[in-house]
């Protein structure tokens, strides 16, 4: 269970420090179960949010998804989805708070951590060190993709501090010495059993230094990361995960969420099976609105629930194209997408049959990972997936939202071996490619995917495994910021512009996407915290 457990600090300046406890650090810090409970803290930090979800955001901004939701829920899903400036001081308030609120719980637990008596127990200090850094590199990392160059907050701040932006090799030289200390200190006998108590292993560490890496090195189009990460030591972290680690891939691609499991007849794997390196933990109790991972009922069905499916406020209507881009016989396709034809749900929104429409963007296809799951008919009630499938009777879809959020799974890290081998063993690459297409077609792949000829073609072929294998993840639309090194935005201009021409482009109830080259891909930084740090930072572009 998680203890949110917050600190004193400061009040005037731009980090979210409001205390819920009042223990006071001069107070703490005593015993190593004081150490515990701070390290708890800054894992609260990860819970995620609702709407502001950054995974969910992301995939708004992605080709996957439109923004969807219903009429009267306000146009920033579709600001989202549009890249247009999204009106208000507070937007984006959530990523930048919880970030920089989980960063300085970070900071506070380094600074105080030599005050605990340990004893002779220096091996649990050293994975609560270990523990508490790659937490800070998480959350720094999740904020400069998001927010770009930010303010690098390295010690628990003064009043008299002031911090400017940094650069991003800066930030990113930062993430890595901390992501490298954690992947080094960590134990390699850290199992499954470790990532299912929601701790960070090694294997964590190293596949997010896989992420860290491929992300800087193409958005920034460098060869290595701040001098203090290269490609062979990031080929080298991955191959050590998919060739020591123990974890594999489930047989059953649906098996991983709830829904899809039972909506393709497989059985679902649970919570920290062998495919999950990493996962935000949420607990099996919650309420309206401000429970644990409240942002997944967004995404159902919008006044619609027909077991398994069950009703959300149809955020992030599914685009055709996604649909169409895999495979009949790809097994993820079912898995990841309903198709409201296909499998014969009624087509409720359609508008030339429903005067009451209630659903922007409708397409006849939402995506069913983290899905809710409906039991019986015309009711709200769920199943919680991490006790034994027990019914949670009289409690409505939008209570109770507790299923784990996969944050790193090994078909990701599978594909990251296969981009990272390519200029230096073709082979490997083809092989770690080959797992996730067997899984997927079930060996018995009717379009085999091989890598040959040049680089620039096979990582083509690689980003498109990656967006089916991985949809619905979070992952997509920092994929495609990652080819637009140089501010090359071609890439995101083919797979995003002129989502559908039958639609107007001024038509927010239309399709029509255009992608801004000035926000760099960028999203923009809460107006409030700007004024809060008396204009020492600067508004991203475009906004």
């Amino acid at each position: 269970m998680i203890i949110i457990l917050s600190f004193v600090g400061c009040s005037k300046d731009f980090l979210d420090k409001s205390p819920i406890d009042r223990i006071a650090i001069s107070n703490f810090y005593k015993t190593p179960k004081d150490a515990e409970q701070a390290l708890v803290a800054i894992y609260g930090n990860l819970y995620g949010g609702d709407a502001d979800f950054i995974p969910l955001m992301a995939e708004l901004a992605s080709d996957n998804c439109f923004g969807g939701a219903g009429k009267g829920d306000g146009y920033g899903f579709q600001q989202i989805d549009r890249f247009q400036t999204q009106a208000g001081d507070n937007v984006n308030s959530g990523p930048w708070s919880r970030g920089y609120s989980g960063i300085f719980r970070a900071n506070v637990l380094l600074e105080n951590i030599d005050k605990v008596d340990w004893g002779n127990d220096t091996e649990t200090k050293a994975r609560y060190i270990a523990e508490a850094r790659f937490l800070r590199a998480y959350f720094y990392f999740n904020m400069t993709r998001f927010f770009g160059e930010i303010p690098l907050v390295t010690k628990v701040i003064k009043p008299e501090d002031n911090f400017p932006k940094s650069t991003a090799e800066e930030i990113y030289k930062y993430i890595v010495e901390d992501l490298k200390f954690a992947a080094e200190n960590l134990k390699p006998t850290d199992n499954m059993a470790t990532a299912q108590n929601g701790h960070i292993t090694r294997w964590a560490a190293e596949a997010m230094l896989g992420r860290v890496f491929l992300f800087y090195s193409g958005y920034y189009a460098k060869p290595d990361v701040a001098g203090v990460l290269t490609l062979q030591e990031t080929r080298d972290y991955i191959d050590d995960i998919i060739t020591n680690s123990g974890y594999e891939l489930l047989p059953n691609f649906s098996s991983l969420w709830l829904v899809p499991a039972v909506s393709t007849s497989h059985i679902y794997a649970g919570e920290g099976n062998k495919e999950t390196l990493f996962a935000i933990k949420y607990k099996f109790e919650g309420s309206f609105f401000y429970g644990n991972g409240t942002w997944a009922r967004l995404i159902g069905p919008r006044n619609y629930a027909n077991p398994p499916y069950g009703q959300g406020w149809g955020i992030g209507t599914v685009s055709p194209k996604l649909w169409l881009a895999y495979n009949p016989a790809d097994s993820r396709r079912s898995a990841s997408i309903l198709s409201w034809n296909d499998e014969g749900q009624t087509p409720k929104y359609d508008p030339a049959l429903d005067a009451t429409f209630d659903q922007r963007q409708y397409t006849g296809y939402n995506w069913k990972k983290y899905m809710q799951r409906c039991v019986v008919a015309g009711s709200n009630d769920v199943v919680n997936p991490g006790i034994n499938g027990v019914v949670a009777p009289g409690w409505g879809w939008q209570y109770w939202i507790y299923q784990d959020f996969i944050e790193i799974r090994f078909a990701d890290v599978l594909l990251m071996g296969a981009e990272l081998n390519l200029g230096s063993d073709l082979g490997k690459a083809n092989a770690y490619l080959k797992r996730v297409r067997d899984r997927a077609f079930e060996n018995a792949d009717p379009s085999p995917v091989t890598l040959t000829g040049a680089d620039a073609e096979n990582r083509a072929k690689i980003f498109e495994e990656r967006k089916l294998e991985l949809a619905f993840e979070g992952i997509r639309y920092w994929d495609l910021l990652r080819q637009c090194g140089n501010g090359n935005f071609s890439a995101m201009h083919e797979a995003i512009d002129n989502v559908d021409p039958n639609h107007s482009a001024d038509d927010l109830e239309g399709f029509n996407v255009t992608f801004r080259d000035e926000t760099k891909g960028l999203f923009q930084i809460p107006n409030r915290e700007i004024s809060l740090m008396n204009n020492i930072i600067e508004q991203n572009s475009g906004y």
